[in-house]
């Protein structure tokens, strides 16, 4: 049984150099594509200031994200003092007394309110 030998496949160029690129760039950072997804990934939590993060490398981005979690706490706190300055003080000391159900004892307590103790 013969077998076929396997065409030859044609040589794979690859493509030409973006417009503005210099046809002999060094080839993308590998550090900055991590620290880029990382700070991605920071900007989704919560709890953050998200343009707060950023950075070329990984610790760039690492101590971006602390600067943003503390400065995300210190806007929560400011709000939050805001806030309960907003908030009327509730009263002191305990309500009136509830009126009488019995329309005799609303007699009764309005003619004791009339007599002089």
């Amino acid at each position: 049984m013969d077998e076929p030998e396997p065409a030859e496949s044609p040589p794979v160029e690859s493509p030409p150099p973006a417009e503005g690129a210099p046809a002999d760039s060094p080839p993308p950072d590998p550090e900055a594509a991590a620290a880029a997804q990382l700070a991605g990934v920071y900007r989704a939590l919560p709890g953050v200031v998200p343009a707060l993060i950023g950075g070329t490398t990984l610790a760039a981005v690492q101590a971006s994200l602390t600067a943003a979690q503390a400065e995300y706490a210190a806007v929560r706190a400011a709000l939050l003092r805001e806030q309960a300055a907003a908030i009327p003080p509730a009263h002191a000391g305990p309500g009136a007394a509830p009126a009488p159900a019995d329309p005799f004892e609303l007699i009764r307590a309005g003619v004791r309110s009339l007599r002089p103790e």
